[in-house]
C-alpha cells in the first residue's frame, strides 16, 4: 500500500492550494531631498503596490539621495516581500535634509485553503556615525498595537503561523530623516515558508565537481508536499526516488565514487526541471529517498542524495 500511495502522489496534480503575498501603501509614499535652492520629491499614491518598484530622488545626479524600494515574490515553495529605505547626504552645504516617510505599509499573506507555515522576519540596518537611524516598527496582525518597536536592532526571528480564512497581515511603520552628512539605510524582509512536518536530511554527497548544487528538495504549500528539483538543466538527467536505501556504486567519478542512494522505484524525467509530490495525511508516516543522476563525460554522475521523512 505504501508504494501505491507514493505513486498516487506522483500521478495526481497537487491541489489548487495557493499562497499569495501583496503589499499595500496605507499612506502615500514619498522620497524627498531638500536643498538650499529648493526641494525635490517623488510620490507614490496610497493603494496596492505593483510587484516591484522604487522612488528615487537625487537632484542633479549628485550624491545626495533618498529612495524607497519594494518588491515581492511568490511561488509554490515560498512567498516574500522586501521593503528598503535609504538616505544619503554627502554635501550639507547644498542639502539640508533627505527624508522618506512617515510611511505605513501593509504586507498580506493569503491562502486559498488553511495552511501551516513558518514566518521569517529579517532586518538589516546601516547607519554611519552621526547619522540618525530610521524609525521602524511592526504591528503583527494589523490589530493596532506595535509588537516590535525597533526593527533595526531585531535579530532574525522565525515563528509558526496558521493561515486560515483570514489573511496574515503585517503593518510596517517607517520614518527616516537625515540632516547631517552620512548614510542611513534599512532593509526589511519577510518570508513565508511551508511548515509540512518534514525532515529532509542530506545523506550522500554528490560526486560531481564544480560549484555546489542547489538543494534538490523543498517543501511546497500544496498538500503538505514537496518539490524535487532537477539541478542539471540542459543535460541528460533523471530523478530517482525509492522507498528504501540501497547504496549502489554507479561509477568512479573524477572527484570520487558515485553512489546511488535510493532503490530505483521511480525514475523520473521532467523537462520542466522539477516534480511535485503530494504528501497528505493518508500517505503519512512515510520515509523515502531521492537523488538526481546524469550522464556526463560518458559516465553516470549523481547529485546529493536525500532521506525524506514525512511525519
Amino acid at each position: 500500500p505504501i508504494p501505491s500511495l507514493l505513486a498516487l502522489g506522483f500521478a495526481l496534480p497537487l491541489a489548487c492550494q495557493q499562497v499569495q503575498v501583496s503589499v499595500k501603501a496605507l499612506t502615500p509614499l514619498q522620497a524627498q531631498v531638500q536643498g538650499v535652492t529648493g526641494t525635490t520629491s517623488v510620490t507614490q499614491a496610497a493603494g496596492a503596490l505593483p510587484w516591484s518598484g522604487n522612488l528615487i530622488v537625487s537632484p542633479a545626479g549628485g550624491f545626495d539621495a533618498a529612495s524607497v524600494v519594494w518588491m515581492r515574490a511568490q511561488s509554490a515553495t515560498h512567498c516574500e516581500a522586501l521593503i528598503e529605505h535609504s538616505l544619503t547626504l554627502a554635501d550639507p552645504a547644498l542639502t539640508t535634509s533627505c527624508s522618506a516617510g512617515p510611511h505605513e505599509l501593509l504586507i498580506e499573506f493569503a491562502a486559498s485553503a488553511p495552511i501551516a507555515a513558518r514566518l521569517e522576519l529579517a532586518a538589516q540596518q546601516i547607519v554611519t556615525a552621526g547619522a540618525t537611524a530610521p524609525s521602524l516598527q511592526l504591528d503583527l496582525g494589523n490589530d493596532g498595537s506595535i509588537d516590535i518597536v525597533d526593527l533595526g536592532v531585531m535579530p532574525p526571528t522565525t515563528q509558526q503561523v496558521v493561515i486560515g480564512l483570514q489573511p496574515l497581515r503585517l503593518r510596517l511603520l517607517v520614518d527616516a530623516t537625515l540632516t547631517s552628512a552620512g548614510l542611513a539605510q534599512h532593509t526589511f524582509v519577510v518570508r513565508l515558508l511551508p511548515d509540512n512536518d518534514l525532515t529532509i536530511q542530506p545523506t550522500i554527497a554528490s560526486c560531481r565537481g564544480g560549484d555546489p548544487l542547489p538543494a534538490l528538495v523543498e517543501p511546497t504549500f500544496a498538500d503538505r508536499g514537496l518539490r524535487l528539483w532537477q539541478p542539471f538543466v540542459g543535460v541528460p538527467a533523471v530523478m530517482v526516488v525509492g522507498l528504501a536505501p540501497q547504496p549502489t556504486l554507479l561509477s568512479l567519478g573524477a572527484f570520487g565514487p558515485c553512489f546511488l542512494l535510493p532503490t530505483p522505484d521511480f525514475v523520473l524525467f521532467e523537462p520542466s526541471g522539477f516534480v511535485d509530490i503530494a504528501l497528505p495525511a493518508a500517505a503519512r508516516p512515510l520515509t523515502f529517498y531521492a537523488q538526481s543522476v546524469l550522464l556526463e563525460g560518458g559516465s553516470l554522475v549523481v547529485g546529493d542524495g536525500y532521506t525524506i521523512n514525512a511525519h
